[in-house]
């Protein structure tokens, strides 16, 4: 009981840690307009992140490709993908230039594509 009350501790203070670098950017209020959509793409970056170097490869070969999409779900084994050369990690060496990361996680969220049951749409826009 021990070992799960300081698990919950440290995710409490991690927390905590995160929103104390969203202050003077965001206001409370804000806070939750950004830890989801943050916490979802972190998701498929970690999905993504065995494949991140196959599908950057890939894209650079079929730029021009009309059906790139496909050779792209097929380099990242999901039918979704991302071509931003950046990564949570890459965003997050940088902490204290907030502005800069914001502005990089646009790039990053704007290339991560998605292809839904009804069809192809981008998951952040």
């Amino acid at each position: 009981m021990e070992n799960l009350s300081a698990n919950v501790s440290e995710r409490a203070n991690l927390i905590l840690s995160i929103a104390d670098k969203l202050t003077g950017t965001y206001k409370p209020h804000e806070y939750g307009e950004v830890i989801l959509p943050l916490t979802v793409i972190r998701r498929f970056d970690c999905v993504l992140a065995d494949t991140k170097d196959a599908v950057l490869e890939k894209n650079s070969k079929v730029k021009a490709v009309a059906m790139k999409e496909t050779f792209l779900q097929k380099a990242s084994g999901y039918s979704f993908y991302n071509t931003s050369r950046f990564t949570f990690q890459k965003l997050l060496d940088d902490p204290d230039n907030i502005e800069t990361l914001i502005r990089k996680l646009e790039e990053y969220k704007n290339s991560l594509i998605y292809e839904a049951v009804t069809g192809k749409m981008d998951v952040c826009q």
